[in-house]
């Protein structure tokens, strides 16, 4: 769903800005860093949470939603 769903969404609002993607799969984080061109792509988590977000758009599968939300 983040591939051609919110990704897309994101880059296409202007108001908003794609500054970091998390993946703890290498070849899926750097598909996707080379796709939308982030201006930061982790697969630490730690790392990404302490980037400076303002928002998070979870888009893991179903399963791993709230663990994501907790984190």
């Amino acid at each position: 769903v983040a591939s051609y769903g919110h990704l897309p969404a994101i880059q296409s609002t202007p108001a908003l800005e794609l500054k970091a993607i998390f993946d703890p799969d290498l070849t899926r984080l750097q598909d996707a860093a080379e796709q939308f061109q982030p201006t930061h792509a982790f697969s630490d988590a730690e790392a990404f949470f302490d980037c400076g977000l303002d928002a998070v758009a979870i888009t893991s599968p179903a399963p791993r939603h709230l663990q994501n939300v907790r984190d």
